[in-house]
C-alpha cells in the first residue's frame, strides 16, 4: 500500500511540475478544457467512444517477486501508483491529470495522488489480507467489484473535480 500510495503522489506531483504549461491560459480556456476533458471521459467510460488513451496493458514482470518480500512490495506497490506499468481500467484517472495541470495547485495534487495510489492499493491489500486469497479472487471476479465501484462513481467524482477546479480557477481552494 506504501508502494502504490508513494506511486500516485509522485505522478500527481510530476503532473503538477507540468502546470506551469499551463499557466498562461485564461480561467475561460481552463475551465473548457477541463469541461471536454470531464465530457470525453464520459463519452469513452460509457458511451462508447473509441479513444487510445497511453496505457500500459501488462502485468507487474513476475521478476519483481523474487526480490525480497518488502522491496518486491514497495516496487509493486509504486508500478501500480504510478498506472505507469498496469492496465488502467477508466478514463477516469486521466481527467484527474488534466485538472492538476490545469489548476497548478499543490496541495490539490497531493490530494489526487494520494486518492490515487490508495485506490490503486486497495485490492492487492483486500487480497493480501483476506486469509482466503483464492475465494477472494473468484469473488471479485463475479462481482466485477472494481468495474462496477468505478460505473457508479465515476460520474460523482468527475462533478466534484470540475466543481474543484471551477472554484480553484476563481482562486478558492476548496481542499486547501
Amino acid at each position: 500500500m506504501l508502494g502504490s500510495l508513494a506511486g500516485g503522489v509522485l505522478v500527481a506531483l510530476g503532473l503538477f511540475l507540468l502546470s506551469g504549461l499551463a499557466a498562461s491560459a485564461s480561467d475561460h480556456q481552463k475551465l473548457m478544457v477541463a469541461t471536454a476533458a470531464a465530457l470525453i471521459v464520459v463519452a469513452r467510460d460509457y458511451g462508447g467512444l473509441k479513444l487510445w488513451l497511453p496505457s500500459a496493458s501488462r502485468q507487474v514482470p513476475v521478476e519483481i517477486f523474487r526480490r525480497r518480500l518488502g522491496i518486491a512490495s514497495f516496487q509493486f506497490g509504486l508500478e501500480m501508483g504510478t498506472g505507469c506499468r498496469t492496465f488502467m481500467t477508466g478514463t477516469l484517472p486521466y481527467f484527474a491529470a488534466v485538472v492538476i495541470v490545469l489548476v497548478g495547485a499543490p496541495v490539490d495534487a497531493l490530494v489526487i495522488g494520494t486518492a490515487f495510489g490508495l485506490a490503486r492499493g486497495l485490492v492487492p491489500f483486500g487480497r493480501l489480507s483476506s486469509s482466503l486469497s483464492t475465494r477472494w479472487d473468484e469473488t471479485l471476479a463475479e462481482w466485477s467489484l472494481g468495474r462496477r465501484f468505478e460505473r457508479a462513481t465515476a460520474p460523482a467524482a468527475i462533478v466534484l473535480v470540475t466543481i474543484q477546479a471551477s472554484f480553484l480557477l476563481q482562486g478558492e481552494a476548496v481542499f486547501g
